[in-house]
């Protein structure tokens, strides 16, 4: 599903945790699937160790896609989070920025000792 979903790679993998037996056989070959927690969400899939590949439940196709949604938009948030710190910190570092900052503070110059 994710091959199908995304181009970019960094968006596919799925992050198996907590890996145990689950007592299902492998249509296939029937070896014990392990089922898995799918990138921490609350949906536990299936797979053969043997690659004969995941095997889903009713509904857990449309889950799957659900999350991977999900995943999309949070990483779409951050890059638009990061983009709009990058430009924040440009106008900070430019000329104007630092001559507003010198003119908050009477644009003297360092010392700042009192009047002789």
């Amino acid at each position: 599903l994710e091959d199908e979903k995304y181009d970019e790679d960094e968006l596919k993998g799925s992050l198996v945790f907590s890996e145990t037996a689950s007592g299902a056989p492998c249509p296939v070959c029937t070896i014990t699937l392990i089922q898995f927690n799918y990138r921490l969400n609350d949906l536990w899939l299936e797979y053969c160790i043997s690659g004969h590949g995941y095997w889903l439940d009713a509904g857990e196709d449309d889950r799957v896609l659900v999350a991977m949604q999900q995943r999309e938009s949070a990483m779409e948030r951050k890059g638009d989070a990061e983009a709009g710190w990058a430009d924040t910190l440009r106008r900070m570092r430019s000329p104007s920025f630092a001559d507003k900052v010198k003119n908050l503070f009477g644009g003297r110059g360092g010392g700042g000792g009192a009047p002789a």
